[in-house]
C-alpha cells in the first residue's frame, strides 16, 4: 500500500474563501473545501463515509476481479461491479487505458455530488491527488503544478460558474505516483465526468514524449467529444485547446 505524499500544494496555492478540510482512509487523501457555514461536523462525517464506503466497495471489488487493477487497457467489469467501477471502466473504455486511471476523478466527483445533493453545497471544490472536481457560483482559479517544469505554479485556469460543476483531472510523467508512458509534466483535462477526465488526461499524457508531440496530442484531445478542453506542459513549452483561459498565478 502507498504512502500519503505531501500536499503543500494545497496550504501554498488555496487562496479562495472557502473553508478546507482533509479526508483520508487508506490510499484516498481528498482535499475538500466549502463555504464556511457548511463546513460542520455532519458534512465532515459524510464526506469521510463517503469516501470510505467508496474504497471498501472498491477494494472488495478488486479482490474479486484483480485484473482490474492491473490492466493498463479497457477491461470489462464482472457481473455485479460497484458503480464506480463500472463508471471507471466505462470511462477507461472510452480513452482505451486501464480502469484505475479513472479512479482519483471518479472518487472526486462522486464525494462532491454527495456532498452537493445532502447539504445543497452549490460551492465545492474536491481534491484527489491534484484531481478536482468543482462547482462555483463565483469564478475560480485552478492553478497548474507541472513539476521542474519552469511554468509550473506560474499559470491558473480561469473558471467560471457556468462551466460547472466541472472536473479537471491531471496526469503527470515527473509529478506523482500514478503511470505515465509519456514525459510530459502535465495534462490536464477538463470535462464534465470526473472519471472521463482522468482517464483521457492519461491518455493524452501517453502520447507526449517531447514538445513535438504537443500539437498531435492536443488535436486528438480536440476530437473526443468528452473533452471540454486540454492543457498540455512539457519543459517549458504549453498548448492548450478547448474551453481553457490561462492567466499568470
Amino acid at each position: 500500500m502507498s504512502s500519503f505524499e505531501p500536499r503543500w500544494y494545497r496550504k501554498e496555492l488555496h487562496r479562495s474563501s472557502l473553508a478546507p478540510f482533509a479526508v483520508r482512509f487508506r490510499e484516498t487523501d481528498l482535499w475538500v473545501a466549502v463555504p464556511p457555514r457548511q463546513n460542520t461536523p455532519a458534512l465532515r462525517q459524510c464526506c469521510e463515509e463517503a469516501a470510505t464506503a467508496l474504497w471498501e466497495e472498491l477494494h472488495a471489488y478488486i479482490l474479486k476481479d484483480p485484473v482490474f487493477l492491473h490492466s493498463l487497457t479497457p477491461h470489462t467489469p464482472h457481473f455485479g461491479a460497484p458503480p464506480v467501477a463500472l463508471k471507471m471502466a466505462a470511462a477507461a473504455a472510452k480513452a482505451d487505458v486501464g480502469p484505475m486511471a479513472a479512479v482519483a476523478g471518479a472518487f472526486a466527483e462522486e464525494v462532491a455530488q454527495q456532498l452537493m445533493q445532502k447539504f445543497k453545497v452549490q460551492d465545492i471544490i474536491v481534491e484527489n491527488g491534484g484531481d478536482i472536481y468543482l462547482a462555483a457560483t463565483q469564478p475560480r482559479r485552478i492553478a497548474i503544478w507541472a513539476g521542474s517544469s519552469p511554468l509550473s505554479g506560474k499559470l491558473a485556469l480561469e473558471i467560471e460558474p457556468a462551466q460547472s460543476p466541472l472536473s479537471l483531472c491531471t496526469s503527470s510523467a515527473t509529478v506523482g505516483p500514478s503511470l505515465s508512458l509519456g514525459q510530459a509534466d502535465a495534462v490536464t483535462i477538463l470535462a464534465k465526468n470526473g472519471a472521463v477526465a482522468d482517464a483521457y488526461a492519461t491518455a493524452v499524457g501517453n502520447q507526449v514524449r517531447s514538445a513535438a508531440d504537443i500539437e498531435p496530442a492536443l488535436a486528438y484531445a480536440d476530437a473526443q467529444e468528452d473533452i471540454l478542453g486540454c492543457v498540455i506542459v512539457i519543459g517549458d513549452r504549453i498548448g492548450a485547446i478547448g474551453q481553457v483561459r490561462l492567466s499568470p498565478l
